[in-house]
């Protein structure tokens, strides 16, 4: 399997947000100007957003962050389900955002979050190499090699994938 558009990083914004908030109907409890009435403030995106952060906000405020966690984690959960899609076997994993798919992919399936250990490899000062290894639980998932910390990143979680694949993981 493989995500489709929403990421773990895209579930937080303004457009992501506005969905949540209109699914829980918080547009009905804003409190408008008339002209903002008129010009359809209760659709308008950014209100949305605001308004499901600040709901978020003052619930995390007034119960703590548990509350908070035991609220969203549903939301968001069902808000990936509806992402996913079926990719087919002999197709190549070819994702704009490896590393937000994996750490997806490693939330869903267990409480340790990724971790990447980078090192400079080699290169000169203008055109250095790194090498980047990803890490669950300090079980090596996946290595990868780049002319930056972020390409290298990169690199291993698409390593990592690739392996999880070939295990079908995914």
């Amino acid at each position: 399997m493989c995500y489709s558009q929403i990421t773990q990083t895209s579930l937080v914004d303004n457009q992501q947000l506005a969905k949540f908030a209109i699914d829980l109907n918080l547009g009905k409890f804003i409190l408008l100007s008339k002209g903002e009435e008129l010009q359809g403030g209760r659709e308008n995106y950014s209100l949305l957003s605001d308004t499901f952060e600040a709901v978020i906000g003052a619930y995390y405020i007034d119960s703590g962050i548990e509350a908070v966690r035991n609220f969203v984690e549903p939301i968001f959960a069902e808000a990936l389900e509806k992402s996913v899609d079926l990719e087919p076997e002999n197709e190549s994993i070819n994702i704009e955002n490896p590393k937000g798919l994996f750490q997806e992919f490693v939330l869903k399936n267990s409480t340790d979050v990724p971790r990447y250990k980078t090192e400079k490899c080699g290169g000169s000062d203008h055109e250095p190499s790194f090498i980047s290894r990803v890490f669950v639980a300090n079980r090596l998932y996946g290595e990868g090699q780049g002319g930056s910390k972020k390409e290298a990143e990169k690199r291993a979680a698409e390593n990592a994938l690739s392996k999880l694949k070939q295990r079908r993981l995914i």
